[in-house]
């Protein structure tokens, strides 16, 4: 007997009691397949009306999400995959591996420092018993004798009392000698048998105030130093000179040489050549320069100004200017020779310089004035401004 199936109610045939049957194609099948059509227009009508509005997910909310592999990101709307999981697990795995290398070496460290600390307890100890002994900084008392680096000052109006080394007290007047061959510059030498080696080291060991003439006497040579006469007072001469019984201008001065803020009666230099000059624009006494010799073609001589200058017997040769002569008082006194050189003196600033005799020493120009300066010209009564 024929049956309808449950969902459908199509129509079919059970072969084992309907065989004998006459299969009926209108009811049998066209009607199936018209059940079937409409059913599946049914379902496919049913399928547009679906609309599966879904939306995106959060940390509090079901939803889409997207994948990400990035792995240095801050989002919260994406999903990690496989990719990302594996980098993390990576970077962590190595950083694991390396804080404990780290740890390792801290406590290899730490270690060895417990070992030196327990070995240093000795000296430690030491140390802070020696300091007991020691004075406060406070109010110190030196039992030994205190020193301080050469590049560093101690200013004696800090120190309420003190022995000064050299450079402070009295000089007493008296002779020193320097040999730059066989002379030794240490103190408490510059005697005829005991010489310094330097004209520097000579004027550092000489007190600042003379009660007394000094004089330097300087071995026949080759000087190749420059120095300066500096802050010197007292009503007393400072001369260096040639050491006799050696020949005048046997000594060579290849330095620069300056003469600075001196109160004495005067410096002088007697029987000594100058390769370069004598430079003396800050000091405000006398200078006296006798039997002397300036050579090559270095600008200047002699500088000066501040104070009165007298040259006397002295030659210059190649000198581009022998004398510059500012704001000071100037003698030549006579007797003054040379050769080869450009102008005799230069003078400016107001000062007045006398000649006493005639300026024939071998110069292309005998003055050039400027300034207000003036010179005189003793014996023939000229007054030269020009």
């Amino acid at each position: 007997m024929p049956t309808n199936t449950t969902k459908l109610n199509l129509l079919k045939m059970n072969p084992s009691t309907d065989g004998a049957k006459t299969f009926n194609i209108d009811t049998m099948l066209n009607e199936n397949w018209d059940k079937v059509d409409a059913a599946v227009g049914k379902v496919q009508e049913d399928v547009k009306n679906i609309n599966p509005v879904l939306p995106d997910g959060t940390l509090t909310q079901k939803g889409i999400v997207q994948l990400s592999s990035a792995t240095d990101g801050a989002r919260e709307s994406v999903a990690a995959t496989e990719k990302a999981v594996k980098a993390a697990y990576d970077r962590g795995s190595a950083g694991v591996t390396a804080a404990s290398v780290a740890q390792a070496k801290a406590d290899v460290l730490q270690a060895n420092l417990t070992a030196h600390l327990a070995e240093n307890v000795t000296d430690i100890t030491a140390i802070n018993n020696t300091l007991g002994l020691k004075a406060p900084l406070a109010n110190p008392v030196f039992t030994g004798t205190p020193k301080v680096a050469s590049n560093n000052i101690v200013h004696s109006g800090n120190i309420s009392s003190f022995i000064p080394i050299v450079d402070t007290g009295n000089q007493a007047g008296g002779l020193f000698y320097v040999d730059g061959i066989n002379g030794v510059d240490s103190v408490g030498r510059g005697g005829t048998l005991s010489p310094y080696k330097t004209i520097t080291y000579c004027l550092g060991q000489l007190k600042k105030h003379l009660t007394g003439n000094v004089t330097i006497r300087i071995r026949a040579g080759v000087y190749a130093e420059s120095f300066s006469i500096e802050n010197f007072d007292g009503p007393y001469n400072l001369q260096l000179e040639m050491w006799y019984p050696d020949a005048r201008l046997s000594v060579d001065l290849t330095g620069y040489i300056t003469v600075n803020n001196c109160t004495l009666l005067s410096v002088n230099f007697y029987g000594i050549k100058f390769a370069q000059c004598i430079d003396s624009r800050s000091y405000v006494t006398n200078l006296d320069i006798s039997s002397c010799e300036f050579y090559s073609t270095f600008l200047y001589g002699i500088i000066f100004g501040g104070g009165n200058l007298d040259v006397s017997f002295t030659n210059f040769v190649n000198k581009p200017t022998c004398m510059s002569i500012s704001s000071a008082f100037a003698v030549l006194s006579g007797n003054n020779t040379g050769s080869g050189n450009t102008l005799v003196i230069d003078a400016s600033g107001g000062a007045i310089i006398t000649v006493r005799d005639t300026l024939n020493i071998g110069a292309s120009k005998l003055f050039k004035v400027s300034g207000g300066a003036q010179v005189f010209n003793t014996p023939a009564g000229v007054i030269r401004t020009t």
